[in-house]
């Protein structure tokens, strides 16, 4: 199985490798190149400065309207509407002014297009006074993903998103501010079509992506155990909230009657969550205290750099043969060896209570409560407008009718759900 992916990931870099040249759409050399252009509520005007494709760019001042914009048609403005073969639409720019500037493109394949059909469109924010090459992908491969690796190999990346329309058939584009209420200048040139990057062994063994660093990448075996003997002496030496009682309340806040219980009580006419000893709370917590982090991967094994193999101590975290993989469970075993899950219960405990946590939310493991009294775990059904209830702790945990939010919110504006649903751990 090994030689299969291998050969497999050979053949898709060769594949990769016979990418398309780019295309270039628009480079303003020429004055007639310019007056095809069609502004609205804008002018336009050639410079030396910022030109990154030959040796003009164009400087584009956008004035006080709706959509103020610059509108390039085919066949006067570009030659090729058909973008099928490519994945990527790139420009450079440059921002002179002082503070970030976002521009619009959109592209259109019929003169119907009006904003929602027959176009695509986005925006970015271009840093100010620095030149940037923005990618915005027009088209990728449906990985049933929620989000992707930029396609292309820009300072700023987007995408065109997938609403439908002709690739085939794009006879216009445009790029246009929304509804500013000042002029704004910005500088474009090289305007260009290009095809995606590849998605080839785009995460290593770790789980983290390949195409960039950052610190506190892991980078090899030995970063995983260097960093647990590193946390524990800082968690060791971690002050813990000094106002905060056994049950993470407030230690130093007025103090009610000790019922052994967690409830709700009105204080000053403002409902109060009340720890065991008496203390007001402020349930302050994370959701999905869990130690899984499962992907799925099918059709997408060419992403992977490695993958356990059958047998594989590690392999329980899914893997060759698996439907998916869970690279956070893996880097536990890596950091804490075989009997990890307690090591990992004990450190991100010590880790919430640093942090300033005082509740497990919901989606966290089983196991979570052990952590004993604090943190608190909170698993309840609490209707979304309990927000108004001033001092409330607000958790939703599945769906539920609208006549039960109702009948759920009077029984807590009387102070008996929570009563019911917190309980000493």
């Amino acid at each position: 199985m090994h030689v299969c992916l291998s050969l497999s990931l050979a053949l898709l870099a060769a594949v990769a490798s016979a990418q398309l040249e780019p295309l270039l759409l628009h480079s303003f050399e020429t004055d007639a190149e310019i007056a095809t252009l069609q502004l609205r509520t804008a002018e336009v005007s050639v410079s030396r400065q910022h030109a990154t494709e030959g040796e003009r760019a164009l400087k584009v001042d956008f004035g006080v309207t709706d959509w103020p914009n610059v509108f390039f048609a085919a066949p006067q403005a570009y030659e090729t509407v058909d973008w099928r073969p490519y994945g990527v639409f790139l420009f450079d720019a440059y921002n002179p002014e002082d503070e970030p500037l976002k521009i619009n493109l959109r592209i259109d394949d019929s003169e119907k297009a009006d904003g929602g059909q027959h176009c695509r469109q986005t925006g970015v924010f271009l840093p100010p006074k620095q030149a940037v090459t923005v990618a915005l992908a027009i088209q990728q491969k449906d990985l049933e993903m929620r989000g992707a690796p930029p396609s292309g190999d820009g300072d700023v990346n987007g995408s065109l998103g997938a609403r439908p329309m002709d690739l085939g058939n794009v006879i216009a584009f445009q790029f246009f501010l929304a509804r500013p209420t000042e002029k704004h200048t910005v500088y474009l040139d090289n305007l260009r079509l290009a095809s995606a990057g590849a998605l080839i062994g785009i995460v290593d063994e770790f789980g983290q992506y390949t195409g960039a660093d950052w610190p506190g990448k892991v980078h090899a075996l030995t970063d995983l155990t260097d960093r647990r003997v590193q946390e524990a002496q800082e968690l060791a030496s971690a002050p813990l909230p000094a106002d905060r009682d056994k049950w993470g309340g407030w230690a130093k806040g007025p103090k009610l009657e000790a019922t052994g219980w967690f409830r709700v009580e009105q204080v000053d006419e403002t409902w109060w969550l009340v720890t065991p000893d008496g203390s007001l709370f402020w349930s302050i917590g994370i959701d999905g205290v869990r130690p899984q982090n499962w992907g799925p991967f099918k059709g997408r094994h060419e992403f992977f750099t490695w993958l356990p193999e059958e047998g594989d101590p590690l392999h329980e975290f899914g893997g060759k043969g698996a439907t998916g993989i869970n690279f956070y469970g893996i880097n536990l075993y890596r950091k804490y060896g075989p009997e990890w899950v307690d090591p990992w219960l004990d450190v991100t405990r010590k880790r919430m209570l640093a942090w300033g946590f005082n509740t497990i939310g919901n989606w966290s493991d089983d196991r979570a409560p052990v952590c004993r009294a604090d943190p608190l775990r909170v698993q309840a059904a609490f209707p979304r407008r309990l927000a108004r209830c001033p001092g409330l702790l607000h958790r939703r945990v599945g769906h539920q009718r609208r006549e039960e939010h109702q009948a759920d919110h009077r029984q807590v504006a009387r102070g008996h759900l929570l009563h019911r649903l917190f309980r000493r751990q």
